[in-house]
Order: C-alpha cells, then structure tokens, then sequence
C-alpha cells in the first residue's frame, strides 16, 4: 500500500512540476516526463490504492508465501511506471514485457487448473505480441538510420520524423502497434483477456483491467506520434479503427451467443 501512495504522491508532484517547468529528463535521456506520462503515472497510483485498499488477498496458491505475491505487485507496478517514464521505445518494450512475466505468475498465483491455464494462455499470446512489438521497434530503430545514426529515443524518431525512412517506419509502425494491442486485449489476440482477469485474485484483476491496458495504449500513442509525424495520420487510423470495429463485434458476437 505504500508503494501504491508513493507511486500516486510522485506522480501528481510531476504533473505540478511539468506544468510549470515542462518536460523533465533523467538517466541520460533513457527516462522523461512529460504531461501525458505524468498523468499516467499518477493514473497507476490512483488504481493501485484503491486496489490495495482491502491489502493483499490471503488466499493464494498453498506453498506460495504472501511475500513472493507482494514482492510480485511491487515488480508489477515498478514495471508499468517504467513504461510510461522511458523516452527509449527499447526500455519501454523491456518493462511490458516484465509486466508479461509478473502478471503471468500473479494470475496463476491463485491454484487450480483454471488459473495455471489463464496464465499459460497469458503468456503465450502475450509473449507473441511483445516479439511482433520487439520487430516492430527494431525497424523504427533502422528506419532512423537516414538521419545519421540509430535511434531508440522517442523525442529523437519524433523530432527527425520527416527524415525516417518511409517504408521502415510504415512496416516498424504497424508491427509495433499490433504487437502492443495484444497487450491492449484488441481483437483478434484477446482470448486471454476473460480467463486472466476471471482467474485473477481481485487485487490483480483491478489493476490489469485498470491501468495495464492503459498501459500499452500508452505504447500505442507513442508510436502512432512518430508514424503521424513521418507518414500522415492514414496508416494508424485505419489500423486502429479497424481493430476497435472488430472488437466490439467479436464482443457483440459473444455476449449474444452466450448462455
């Protein structure tokens, strides 16, 4: 719970700060704020204490020790405040994909078939969208090299937008957008998303549905920013409203089939 309120303590701090400042960078430019993570930032804090309110469920796994489950939600919100801080797209696909691994053990942390079977399927499909996602931000990288020398920085593929190669960014941003939309639970890669959050203890529940979603829509924003800058608005409009149309029929679909 302390970790919940010292996450939702910094980030309104940094949202007060980049309003009157601006953005802020650290570490070397590999971590910014800006108003968007800041808001994020205090977006998981807020999830988390109400989350955590009730404390950690005391029915988990037998063998399992309530230190590991909660040593496990401090990796997970560590995780998920790194993503929305890192300027590097890399850094920023590395702490998704921690989310992936921590989240996996905490749906499973609960026992039984049902749970061990939401985890697998967790990280199955959640494992083959990070790696389209990795490909994705390796093509950005290479797509860069037109302006004179690699580059994972999101400030820098933002700035140098109009010198990426066009063909690199359009395939390096379609993958990366794709590959996070697993993530986001959009069709047709969202099967995990009802046995994870139904196997899921209620406190790992509210913050996968509450904020890692968000979480990798975050991504999503800031790889359509360099794709918008290179190539127009086109490319990312059509991907992503025709992925939220196939949802809500996939969703339409299910709720009227079901019994």
């Amino acid at each position: 719970m302390g970790i919940a309120v010292a996450l939702l303590g910094s980030g309104l701090a940094l949202v007060a700060v980049v309003a009157s400042s601006g953005p802020l960078t650290a570490a070397s430019g590999l971590l910014r704020v800006d108003a968007l993570s800041a808001w994020m930032l205090t977006v998981i804090g807020a999830v988390a204490v109400i989350a955590l309110w009730g404390g950690i469920p005391h029915r988990v796994h037998r063998g399992r020790n309530i230190g590991t489950f909660a040593t496990l939600l401090c990796l997970f919100l560590a995780a998920m405040s790194l993503a929305v801080l890192a300027d590097n797209l890399g850094l920023m696909w590395v702490a998704i994909e921690l989310t992936t691994i921590t989240t996996a053990f905490l749906v499973g942390s609960r026992g039984g078939k049902g749970a061990l079977e939401a985890a697998w399927k967790y990280v199955v499909l959640g494992s083959v969208g990070v790696a389209v996602a990795f490909l994705g931000i390796v093509l950005l990288a290479a797509a860069s090299r037109a302006t004179g020398e690699p580059s994972l920085s999101w400030t820098v593929l933002l700035a140098n937008a109009g010198a990426l190669d066009p063909a690199l960014t359009r395939a390096g941003g379609a993958l990366a957008v794709l590959g996070f939309a697993t993530k986001a639970g959009l069709a047709p890669t969202h099967s995990w998303l009802p046995d994870a959050h139904s196997q899921a203890p209620a406190t790992v529940s509210g913050l996968m549905s509450g904020v890692l979603l968000s979480v990798a829509f975050y991504a999503i924003l800031r790889v359509q920013a360099i794709t918008d800058a290179a190539l127009g608005p086109d490319l990312m409009r059509i991907l992503l409203v025709t992925a939220g149309l196939l949802s809500l029929a996939v969703t339409a679909g299910l709720v009227i089939t079901q019994k």
